[in-house]
């Protein structure tokens, strides 16, 4: 029986040893495969970063020609604009230029009513006094009183030189 203790021992030795060699050969290939999930998984964010690099180079690059789009549709509006100015620019120095001859006809028609519409421009409930008001007003009267009386003197005048008046 000793014997068969021994024999016994020596197998549970075995057995220990050999478990305990399956045991670190499984550790041995858990590290192993955790290194090679961890290279693969380096490998991957690897690429995944280049990936996203690669599409924010696109982004940025679609940006850019966005950018410069809307900056050459801002020129090309500014270049309008300068365009539209010096059209102005030049229509103003045409009309200083070029004298046309005034119809004083005309003017004496429409004077009544252009001073009548200067009258009406006077901002009675705007800031200012009352009293510069009512001067204005009574200034534009005597004006018209004057003027008025003028031009009766004169047509008194022409129709008696022409002898219709007596």
């Amino acid at each position: 029986m000793k014997k068969d203790n021994k024999d016994l021992n020596k197998v549970s030795d075995n057995s220990k040893i050999t478990n305990d060699k399956k045991i670190e050969k499984q550790e041995e290939s858990k590290s192993i495969n955790n290194l090679k999930i961890t290279k693969d998984n380096d490998d991957l964010i690897q690429s995944e970063n280049l990936n996203l690099k690669e599409k924010n180079q696109t982004n940025n690059k679609k940006q850019q020609k966005i950018i410069k789009a809307g900056f050459k549709e801002d020129t090309a509006e500014k270049q309008k604009t300068r365009e539209l100015k010096e059209k102005r620019k030049k229509e103003k120095k045409i009309q200083k230029n070029s004298k046309e001859k005034k119809n004083y006809k005309l003017a004496i028609r429409e004077f009544p009513t252009k001073f009548i519409n200067e009258i009406k421009r006077i901002r009675w409930a705007g800031k200012g006094s009352l009293a510069r008001k009512f001067l204005i007003v009574m200034a534009f009267i005597l004006f018209f009183i004057i003027f008025y009386v003028i031009i009766d003197a004169l047509f008194t005048y022409l129709l008696g030189i022409s002898k219709i008046i007596n």
